[in-house]
C-alpha cells in the first residue's frame, strides 16, 4: 500500500491502475490490503467523506402527490472484471414501490418554454426526463 502513495513513477502508475482505473474507493482498498481494522475510526470517517445528494428530474407529476423519474441504472464491469452499481440509481432500482420511503426535496427547474413554435430539444448530457416533463 506505501508503493502505491510513494511519489514514484512506477507507484503513480500502478495506483492508477489499481485505484483509479477500477474505481476503487478508500473502503474497497483498505478490504483488498486487509487493513480495515487497523485504521482508527476518524480517520477512516474523514476519508471516506460525505456523500454527496443526487439530484434527478422529475419526468411528469400526478395530482401534486406523485412524480416519474427518469433514470439510467449505473451498473457495469471494470477491466478487471469487478461488478460496479451506482449508489443512488441501484438503491432506486432495488427498492419496493409502496413499502420504501425515499427521502426527497424540490428544487425549482431552469427550463422555461414560452414559445408554441414547433421546438427541436437537444440535451446533450442531460437525459430525456427534462424533455419528458416538457411534453
Amino acid at each position: 500500500m506505501q508503493h502505491y502513495a510513494s511519489k514514484t513513477a512506477d507507484g503513480k502508475s500502478e495506483y492508477f491502475g489499481f485505484c483509479v482505473r477500477e474505481k476503487r474507493n478508500i473502503l474497497e482498498v483498505f478490504a483488498d490490503f486487509g487493513v480495515t481494522n487497523q485504521v482508527p475510526l476518524p480517520y477512516l470517517i474523514q476519508g471516506i467523506g460525505r456523500q454527496k445528494p443526487r439530484e434527478f428530474s422529475i419526468s411528469s407529476a400526478h395530482n401534486g402527490k406523485f412524480c416519474d423519474l427518469t433514470m439510467a441504472v449505473v451498473k457495469y464491469e471494470t477491466k478487471l472484471k469487478r461488478q460496479i452499481s451506482g449508489v443512488c440509481s441501484g438503491w432506486l432500482m432495488g427498492s419496493v414501490p409502496g413499502l420504501t420511503t425515499v427521502p426527497i426535496w424540490w428544487k425549482k427547474g431552469t427550463m422555461r418554454f414560452t414559445s408554441e413554435k414547433p421546438m427541436i430539444l437537444v440535451g446533450p448530457g442531460t437525459g430525456v426526463a427534462a424533455f419528458r416533463a416538457a411534453i
